[in-house]
């Protein structure tokens, strides 16, 4: 299967690889806005993508939205997998000229490869990216046209299906009804990683409908750029809800499947401390996704030790995340609904 995806990528690559800022992601509810909803992203966020040929060499020039709460420009090779010592994030660079694979050799770019440009929108900016924003990029001294944010857009809608069925079957069954824990990379689906990004999840058995994450943030951390869950099904890895978390504020969340009503087992919509995500209606593989942006590490020193690609335990991610860890979890059963009469 991921020899599959190798060979959508790579023809992809080569296909758009005159022109820049080719195909966008931007994972919303709104289905005429929605495309390239895959990886479990948030739908605050949106992925503009360029590709390149082998050995090509590109700069970038311009700035990172000032708007956002955080951007980054990445390199990625004909596996979706990221190519060392190419990302820049809005910790490391404001404005200017980017070569973004100056210190990357020859070696690692024989191959066709993509740049994209992350830009994670604050709660309420829906507008994506403007033309005036990309970066201008250049190529052996000629700079690229950039498509329409329209046509971007139809790109991602036409990749959509495909790398969806494709990613939905790399997965192994996940452990159910557990704490938050970060997956082996081997098991999780995954494309375009970012490696400013720490990823937990847990998810409910067959017989549970929903769950409940209790937990509280305290101060903000500078290298913390954001934190959020996204309810995703992985069986086509495409995100359902998401919510951003806010500093020095407890939270109640429940995580629910789309048939059933988060007031039978206890939220209270007059309560602001407490939220919900839907999965939509007959989800097949519903799991919860923690993202973690910390720029720590492209500070020069990582906060946290959950680098790796091995399984890291509810336990020993509780350890190393402090309050950034929820304190608790609660599965429901359909028989768990509360009764307001005793």
């Amino acid at each position: 299967m991921k020899a599959f995806i190798q060979i959508i990528l790579k023809s992809l690559y080569i296909y758009s690889s005159n022109t820049s800022w080719a195909i966008l992601s931007y994972p919303s509810k709104n289905q005429t806005l929605n495309a390239l909803n895959v990886a479990s992203p948030s739908l605050t966020t949106e992925y503009w993508i360029s590709s390149f040929k082998a050995y090509d060499r590109p700069i970038f020039e311009g700035s990172f939205p000032s708007w956002a709460e955080y951007s980054s420009l990445s390199a990625y090779d004909d596996q979706g997998l990221p190519i060392p010592g190419s990302s820049v994030n809005t910790a490391q660079f404001q404005s200017g000229s980017i070569d973004l694979l100056k210190y990357v050799d020859d070696s690692l770019l024989s191959q066709p490869y993509a740049v994209i440009h992350r830009v994670y929108r604050p709660p309420g900016h829906d507008a994506s990216l403007q033309d005036y924003e990309k970066f201008n990029v250049t190529v052996r001294g000629y700079t690229q046209e950039a498509l329409t944010e329209e046509q971007a857009r139809d790109n991602g809608k036409q990749l959509q299906s495909e790398l969806q069925k494709s990613l939905g079957k790399i997965h192994a069954d996940f452990y159910s009804n557990t704490k938050l824990y970060k997956p082996s990379t081997k098991f999780m689906p995954g494309l375009f990683s970012n490696l400013d990004a720490i990823y937990l999840i847990c998810s409910p058995s067959r017989d549970n409908v929903g769950l409940r994450i209790d937990g509280t943030l305290g101060d903000p951390k500078e290298w913390i750029s954001f934190i959020g869950f996204m309810a995703t099904d992985l069986y086509t890895t495409a995100t359902d809800d998401s919510l951003e978390l806010s500093w020095n504020q407890p939270y109640s969340l429940f995580l629910m499947k789309g048939e059933y009503d988060p007031k039978d087992y206890g939220y209270d919509p007059k309560d602001p401390t407490q939220r919900v995500l839907y999965w939509n209606t007959g989800s097949i593989f519903p799991t919860v996704v923690l993202r973690i942006i910390d720029v720590s590490c492209s500070m020069g020193d990582c906060e946290y030790d959950l680098g790796g690609d091995a399984y890291i335990s509810p336990l020993r991610c509780w350890k190393n995340l402090k309050d950034l860890y929820p304190r608790k979890v609660t599965y429901f059963k359909e028989e768990d609904v509360v009764n307001y009469d005793t």
